[in-house]
Formats: structure tokens, C-alpha cells, sequence
């Protein structure tokens, strides 16, 4: 899924959960799940890595940025480049440690980070399933 589309989810699942939960500062809730919700793809770049063992998709996103942007097939090829296994897997060992670390914090920015992460890794689902 593009990370527009990602960043769109993100921003309304921040404003729900900024309006039920934290209404005094609902933007810092959006600006929070915006972040974590689009810049969790960063770890494709790690996971590519110990993949490829080259760092092909940060050479692919920064030689052409938009096209990154908007397609990110254009950066992570097509499944047998990049298999969708690797980078579900990485995001749901960072939605863990987002959780756990939540547990023992009392900060509402971890609480929406994770939520918001955890709409990411599900919209990554559904596109695997339904939409290529």
C-alpha cells in the first residue's frame, strides 16, 4: 500500500482516537499516528538488507522519491524482490515492542503509536490479500 494511503489512514485513525481519548490535544494525537503510521515502512529498508544484502531499496526510494511516494512498488519490486512475509513480520515485532513498551509507560503518544502501527500492519494485510 502507498504510503499516501497509509498516511491517510493514519490521520483519521489519530483523530478517533485523539477524539475519544485524548480530546484536550487531538492534533498531537493526529500528528503522532501520521508519523508512526507512515514511517514504520522505514524498517523495508533494513529488512531489504538482510534480504538482498544490499541496500537497493534506499537507493531506489531516494533516486526517484515521488514515484516512492506514490507507488511503492517502485521501490520494492514485486513479491519474489521483496516477499511480503519479511516485511509483515518486521512490522509486527515492532507493534509488539511498541505494546509492550506501552505497558509499562503511562504515555499516550505510545498508546497511539501502536494503534496506529497496528491499522498499518492490517491495511498492509488487506492489500496483500485483495488488492495485488
Amino acid at each position: 500500500m502507498s504510503p499516501i494511503r497509509h498516511l491517510i489512514i493514519s490521520v483519521i485513525v489519530g483523530a478517533l482516537y485523539g477524539f475519544l481519548f485524548y480530546p484536550s490535544n487531538v492534533l498531537v494525537s493526529i500528528f503522532a499516528a501520521a508519523i508512526s503510521g507512515t514511517l514504520i515502512d522505514i524498517d523495508h529498508f533494513l529488512v531489504g538488507k538482510l534480504y538482498h544484502g544490499d541496500w537497493r531499496f534506499l537507493k531506489n526510494t531516494f533516486s526517484d522519491f515521488w514515484s516512492s511516494v506514490t507507488d511503492i512498488q517502485s521501490v520494492v519490486g514485486d513479491r519474489t524482490d521483496f516477499p511480503g512475509e519479511y516485511r509483515l513480520f518486521s512490522h509486527s515485532v515492532i507493534l509488539i515492542v511498541l505494546m509492550s513498551v506501552s505497558i509499562f509507560s503511562s504515555s499516550i503518544l505510545l498508546d497511539i503509536a501502536a494503534v496506529s502501527v497496528a491499522f498499518h500492519l492490517v491495511s498492509d494485510l488487506f492489500a496483500d490479500c485483495f488488492l495485488w
